[in-house]
């Protein structure tokens, strides 16, 4: 069966009340050991303040530069929760909306490890058609079908300005 990786290319995402956990430094990393353990943890923070989560976890992916001029990859977890929290706890943050607009997007279904060719795709249309891109990646995780090892991953990645 032919494998069509499609990409439309002016989607907008939309969140609302984000919790994000921000990741940054070696030690946050190595958080990811314990991946689900932490992303429970961000579903216990919001019913802790009495909302709850909606919606699939959302990952974004970007680079920035250390205080030493080093790129350094940064990775956030985004849950979306039914009402606002005005108060979260360290490490957490809140946003009431994040809106990302004008991305190149396309919906990935298959074996975890193949969603790299999804993300090549992205990269070569914005490269074939001259379209800047940014270094952000927001990765949303649809579906997990682990009966048949596949996943349904919503990815956007937003034309630079």
């Amino acid at each position: 069966m032919a494998k069509i990786i499609t990409v439309h290319r002016s989607k907008t995402l939309k969140l609302t009340n984000a919790l994000l956990l921000e990741l940054s430094k070696k030690e946050d990393f190595e958080q990811l050991e314990n991946f689900e353990r932490l992303i429970d943890q961000m579903d216990v923070h919001i019913r802790q303040h009495g909302a709850q989560p909606v919606g699939p976890l959302i990952q974004k992916t970007s680079m920035k530069v250390d205080e030493n001029g080093e790129p350094q990859m940064v990775i956030t977890f985004v849950r979306q929760a039914d009402t606002f929290i005005h108060h979260v706890d360290p490490p957490y943050k809140m946003e009431s909306v994040i809106k990302v607009a004008d991305c190149l997007y396309t919906r990935f279904t298959g074996e975890e490890d193949d969603m790299q060719f999804a993300y090549n795709k992205l990269q070569l249309v914005g490269y074939e058609e001259e379209i800047p891109l940014s270094s952000e990646t927001y990765t949303v995780f649809v579906d997990n079908d682990e009966e048949n090892g596949t996943l349904t991953a919503d990815i956007f990645v937003p034309k630079s300005v």
